[in-house]
């Protein structure tokens, strides 16, 4: 809320008064404040230090609230003990306040922290003199450091932090460490937990800027015009006294357990610095959410497959009955090739191979010292039967294991997630048992052949792989029938009809403008991952294998939502954040009502330059490239143009006549108001067009159709449902990685390879790869994860399916 006298009366009032800290970032306020709120009933005593007394009446509610400074080491932030506090109120965002006048008076830590939040603005310098003012703040350094900032101030910047009062220019750095510890002044740890508690924030110059700090602290702010706070005030009076009475079990011992080891630390560093055990090679972590100590530790995927010495491809088949044979994964440590069963590479040859067995042995040991086992693998089919895998093993020695899902990592959602934890969803595993039996019994089935007929061992084929070969080709052959087209091209100005409609030339062309409108356009919906790979291939011609990897890299650091979705649904928590961000341009769409998943957005509001500014503060701790921060802006700024308002454009329908010849022409021509736009910018404002102009016409010979992209091929595979957002990259990969095309500029042409395998394979297997059965096999194997199929009588139709079309040959 603002910062209003009225209203911080108001929440005093009806939090009950009692029980209230009221935290001011200038002192020199805290007289006029007490006087205020005793002139309106409300006790008031100011904290000037550790007055014994001054605290024996405040637990004994003869004094209401007390006021203090919003300093680091001021005695309501760090001195006090006192359960009976039950909320707090910021009258003025904590920060700290850098001026020329009193720079003399600021310590080397601040200093450091000002050149860090600068040093995007100072460069190198300041960043350099931060880091070493942490390690050794020396009286050279600290001259040199008041220095910069005092001629930065002496230039009038002009940037979001620095507010001017009586024509002196103050630098503003949120001070996040008081406001957490003065905030959590309001909540105790008790025999039942830990209390609920409130925390007001009023601030008049700095709120956006606070909020947007306050994200990477996975600390949410809600506008109090839509809390109840009669309702509030109730709700944490019975929690105290509730968990006054419970007796509850604190700190107890749980294994998390998730796939990488960048999830891995990730979680660990949200509550406070984690210890680290090493076991063979193996990073551990250990912390402590207050009431629980995790021990975290990473699979590094999956920890089993089928193996490949066993029953049809590794699957027994017992009368009726499919029962899949798993056997731990290798790894080789030179190539890194995963396999089952060998002792060496068959890839490179190397024996220096990594075993999941060892993960597996580590996970037991870690699990038999734990009260408790939470799986915090990836929200889908391959996360859930990582999850089924480790059931099983722990099992035998731990019966309390559940399901810990999530689909952004942030410290709010792995909390949630802890104590909403579930049961594994065997639907799910089903799934995947389906796809990576069929990927075996077809894909291994179909590469061995292709390779005996091609004596080529790294050749491959598949069900969903085949179709989109075939695709390319098919593109790839008609882009080589050239057609004639006609050019016409002026002053931003360029048409193409196919065939001769004028001679060769130079014309005066006549324009006439036939209609103009103001056209009101909504924004695009959120990404999901086809979407985000088609767009970040159009836009920065990257390859849908490089896109996943970024993406996996955004979602490990919590910045991004599960980037392998179909979903463009909004939830709650997104919505939000796009509030923050937007405030009077916000305008809420969830855009679908279908599915737990949600689409792919970022877990804050901030932008690639906050994140690049907390990274340089270490408030963040991540390492991003180039290509990271790009798609990273990509993701933030659709997601942002989602939830704006409407963009206004004025378009222009023109006719031009040429040599008695009639074109038409459509262009936006200005912007009435850009709404969403501001955020995504894919509109394109070209200027109006004369009466008159000179053009000149050409006639070409071209492709009638262009070659299709890694974007366009992804598109297509989500319209004719082939394959899964999980899969997306990986068939376009492998048939890149085959040979069997090939990418230049950014455009796929088919290979000779390419075609002959893909016309061997439909010529002799057409059945297994077509097109429609497919996409059926894909709806079943949906619907087998929905619970709607038995997925051993989709497992039979496929074993007769192979094995017909096998002794058929």
């Amino acid at each position: 809320n603002k910062k209003e006298t009225g209203s911080l009366i108001d929440i005093i009032r009806k939090m009950g008064r009692k029980g209230g800290l009221i935290f001011l970032r200038r002192m020199e306020e805290a007289e006029r404040v007490a006087e205020l709120l005793e002139n309106e009933g409300i006790s008031a005593e100011i904290a000037r230090g550790s007055d014994p007394d001054m605290l024996e009446r405040f637990r004994k509610g003869e004094t209401d609230v007390l006021i203090g400074a919003a300093k680091p080491y001021g005695v309501l932030v760090r001195g006090i003990d006192i359960p009976e506090v039950r909320y707090t109120v910021f009258y003025g965002a904590p920060m700290y306040e850098i001026s020329i006048s009193n720079l003399e008076e600021i310590s080397p830590g601040v200093l450091s922290i000002a050149l860090a939040s600068l040093s995007g603005i100072l460069g190198k310098e300041a960043l350099v003199l931060s880091r070493q003012l942490k390690l050794n703040p020396d009286e050279e350094k600290i001259r040199r450091a008041k220095e910069i900032l005092s001629d930065f101030l002496s230039s009038s910047p002009k940037i979001e932090n620095v507010l001017f009062r009586d024509g002196e220019a103050f630098l503003c750095i949120p001070d996040m460490l008081t406001y957490i510890q003065g905030s959590g002044r309001s909540s105790r740890l008790r025999p039942g937990g830990l209390t609920k508690g409130a925390s007001f924030l009023m601030e008049d110059e700095l709120l956006d800027f606070f909020v947007r700090r306050a994200s990477a602290y996975d600390i949410d702010f809600v506008d109090i015009g839509s809390v109840d706070l009669s309702s509030l005030r109730k709700e944490i009076d019975e929690d105290r006294a509730r968990k006054k009475e419970e007796k509850k079990e604190i700190l107890r011992h749980i294994l998390f357990i998730v796939e990488s080891p960048n999830k891995a630390r990730t979680i660990s560093k949200f509550f406070g610095k984690p210890s680290r055990r090493y076991y063979d090679g193996a990073v551990v972590y250990e912390t402590s959410t207050g009431t629980e100590v995790l021990t975290i530790v990473a699979t590094l995927g999956h920890l089993v497959d089928l193996t490949t010495k066993e029953g049809f491809h590794g699957v027994l088949c017992e009368g009726d009955e499919f029962i899949p044979v798993y056997t731990t994964i290798k790894r080789c440590r030179k190539c890194g090739h995963q396999f089952t069963d060998l002792q060496a590479c068959p890839l490179c040859g190397s024996s220096d191979i990594a075993d999941s067995r060892s993960t597996i042995n580590l996970i037991l040991r870690l699990a038999a010292e734990s009260e408790r086992v939470l799986i915090g693998t990836d929200p889908d089919t391959e996360g859930e039967k990582i999850a089924w895998d480790l059931y099983q093993m722990i099992s035998r020695i731990k019966g309390n294991i559940k399901r810990a899902e999530f689909h952004e990592v942030t410290k709010k959602a792995i909390m949630k997630a802890i104590a909403e934890s579930k049961d594994i969803d065997e639907n799910r595993v089903k799934a995947q048992v389906i796809r990576r039996i069929e990927d075996r019994w077809i894909g291994f089935e179909l590469s061995q052949e292709v390779q005996k007929k091609f004596r080529r061992k790294n050749l491959s084929a598949g069900r969903a792989q085949t179709p989109v070969l075939g695709w390319i080709i098919d593109r790839t052959n008609e882009h080589k029938k050239k057609t004639k087209f006609t050019v016409i091209s002026g002053d931003d100005f360029v048409i193409s009809v196919e065939g001769e409609v004028i001679d060769e030339g130079r014309f005066k062309a006549f324009v006439s403008t036939v209609s103009e409108s103001l056209e009101t356009i909504a924004p695009p919906p959120p990404f999901s991952t086809g979407e985000l790979l088609k767009e970040a291939n159009r836009m920065f011609k990257m390859s849908s294998d490089l896109v996943m990897q970024i993406a996996q890299d955004l979602f490990e650091t919590g910045l991004i939502t599960y980037h392998r979705t179909d979903s463009i649904r909004v939830s709650d928590a997104g919505l939000r954040v796009a509030e923050q961000f937007l405030r009077e341009n916000f305008r809420p769409r969830v855009w679908s009502s279908e599915g737990a998943h949600e689409c792919i957005r970022p877990t804050r509001p901030l932008t690639s330059s906050d994140i690049i500014q907390l990274s340089r503060e270490g408030v963040i701790q991540v390492k991003l490239s180039r290509d990271h921060l790009r798609i990273y802006d990509l993701i933030f700024n659709r997601f942002m143009a989602s939830q704006a308002r409407e963009a206004k454009f004025v378009k222009r329908k023109y006719v031009i006549r040429i040599e008695g010849k009639e074109f038409e022409e459509e262009r936006y021509t200005s912007v009435v108001d850009p709404g969403w736009t501001d955020y995504y910018k894919v509109i394109k404002i070209r200027k109006q067009l004369p009466e008159e102009m000179e053009v000149e016409v050409r006639h070409i010979r071209k492709p009638k159709v262009p070659l299709y992209s890694q974007g366009d091929i992804v598109s297509i595979m989500k319209e004719k449902k082939i394959g899964r957002p999980s899969t997306y990259s990986t068939i376009i990969g492998k048939i890149l990685m085959r040979g069997y095309a090939v990418e230049r500029n950014g455009k796929l042409y088919s290979t000779s390879l390419g075609e002959k395998v893909h016309s061997y394979l439909v010529n002799n297997y057409k059945e297994l790869v077509d097109e429609q059965r497919t996409a059926l096999l894909e709806k079943k194997m949906d619907e087998v994860e929905s619970g709607n199929m038995d997925y051993q009588q989709l497992l039979k139709e496929l074993f007769h399916e192979i094995r017909n079309r096998k002794s058929s040959k």
